[in-house]
Protein backbone atom coordinates (compact mmCIF):
# COMPACT_ATOMS: atom_id res chain seq x y z
CA UNK A 1 0.00 0.00 0.00
CA UNK A 2 1.15 3.40 -0.80
CA UNK A 3 -0.12 6.65 0.21
CA UNK A 4 0.52 8.19 -2.95
CA UNK A 5 -1.76 5.66 -4.48
CA UNK A 6 -5.64 6.73 -4.55
CA UNK A 7 -8.13 5.15 -3.03
CA UNK A 8 -11.32 4.18 -5.01
CA UNK A 9 -14.86 5.48 -3.39
CA UNK A 10 -15.89 1.96 -2.84
CA UNK A 11 -12.76 0.81 -1.13
CA UNK A 12 -12.63 3.87 1.80
CA UNK A 13 -16.15 3.18 2.36
CA UNK A 14 -15.84 0.04 3.21
CA UNK A 15 -12.86 0.78 5.37
CA UNK A 16 -15.41 3.56 6.86
CA UNK A 17 -17.62 1.30 7.08
CA UNK A 18 -15.38 -1.80 9.07
CA UNK A 19 -14.16 1.22 11.73
CA UNK A 20 -17.47 2.12 12.41
CA UNK A 21 -18.38 -1.80 13.45
CA UNK A 22 -15.25 -2.05 15.16
CA UNK A 23 -15.59 1.32 16.87
CA UNK A 24 -19.21 0.16 17.80
CA UNK A 25 -17.96 -3.40 19.24
CA UNK A 26 -15.18 -1.89 21.18
CA UNK A 27 -17.69 0.54 22.46
CA UNK A 28 -20.33 -2.09 23.74
CA UNK A 29 -17.90 -4.11 25.08
CA UNK A 30 -16.71 -1.24 27.18
CA UNK A 31 -20.42 -0.86 28.20
CA UNK A 32 -20.86 -4.47 29.34
CA UNK A 33 -17.39 -3.99 31.03
CA UNK A 34 -18.81 -1.14 33.25
CA UNK A 35 -21.76 -3.25 34.29
CA UNK A 36 -19.53 -5.78 34.81
CA UNK A 37 -17.10 -3.66 37.18
CA UNK A 38 -20.13 -2.12 38.96
CA UNK A 39 -21.94 -5.40 40.21
CA UNK A 40 -18.32 -6.74 41.04
CA UNK A 41 -17.73 -3.77 43.07
CA UNK A 42 -21.07 -4.40 45.31
CA UNK A 43 -19.76 -7.83 45.58
CA UNK A 44 -16.51 -7.37 46.93
CA UNK A 45 -16.69 -4.15 48.35
CA UNK A 46 -14.59 -0.80 48.09
CA UNK A 47 -11.52 -2.06 50.33
CA UNK A 48 -7.86 -1.81 49.40
CA UNK A 49 -6.67 -4.08 46.36
CA UNK A 50 -10.62 -4.49 45.22
CA UNK A 51 -9.39 -2.50 41.74
CA UNK A 52 -6.79 -4.94 41.17
CA UNK A 53 -8.49 -7.91 41.88
CA UNK A 54 -11.51 -6.86 39.11
CA UNK A 55 -8.61 -5.92 36.81
CA UNK A 56 -8.04 -9.90 37.12
CA UNK A 57 -11.02 -11.16 36.93
CA UNK A 58 -12.07 -9.38 33.81
CA UNK A 59 -8.82 -9.53 32.10
CA UNK A 60 -8.47 -5.99 31.94
CA UNK A 61 -5.80 -3.19 33.13
CA UNK A 62 -5.81 -1.60 36.24
CA UNK A 63 -5.61 1.89 34.86
CA UNK A 64 -9.17 0.47 32.53
CA UNK A 65 -10.73 -0.33 36.05
CA UNK A 66 -9.88 2.94 37.35
CA UNK A 67 -11.18 4.98 34.37
CA UNK A 68 -14.79 2.52 34.33
CA UNK A 69 -14.81 3.19 38.35
CA UNK A 70 -14.17 7.15 37.84
CA UNK A 71 -17.01 7.01 34.77
CA UNK A 72 -19.77 5.39 36.47
CA UNK A 73 -18.95 7.01 40.40
CA UNK A 74 -19.21 10.17 39.32
CA UNK A 75 -21.06 10.52 36.06
CA UNK A 76 -24.05 12.64 36.19
CA UNK A 77 -27.67 11.49 36.15
CA UNK A 78 -30.54 13.16 34.36
CA UNK A 79 -32.88 15.28 36.89
CA UNK A 80 -36.56 13.90 36.63
CA UNK A 81 -38.07 17.49 37.03
CA UNK A 82 -36.14 19.65 33.67
CA UNK A 83 -34.31 16.88 32.00
CA UNK A 84 -30.85 18.39 32.82
CA UNK A 85 -27.91 17.00 33.91
CA UNK A 86 -26.89 17.49 37.58
CA UNK A 87 -23.98 16.33 39.65
CA UNK A 88 -24.38 13.09 42.00
CA UNK A 89 -25.05 13.31 45.28
CA UNK A 90 -23.76 11.60 47.71
CA UNK A 91 -25.34 11.70 50.80
CA UNK A 92 -22.80 8.92 52.28
CA UNK A 93 -19.62 10.98 52.01
CA UNK A 94 -20.62 14.10 53.77
CA UNK A 95 -18.65 14.31 57.30
CA UNK A 96 -22.06 13.94 59.63
CA UNK A 97 -22.73 10.38 57.77
CA UNK A 98 -18.92 9.33 58.60
CA UNK A 99 -19.27 9.48 62.26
Amino acid sequence: MSWSNPTSLSEASRRAGGRRAYNALRRDLKLIRRRDVMQLMLQYGCNRGVQARMAATLGVSEATISRDVKATLYAPHVCKECGSYKPRNFKFMKAENLS
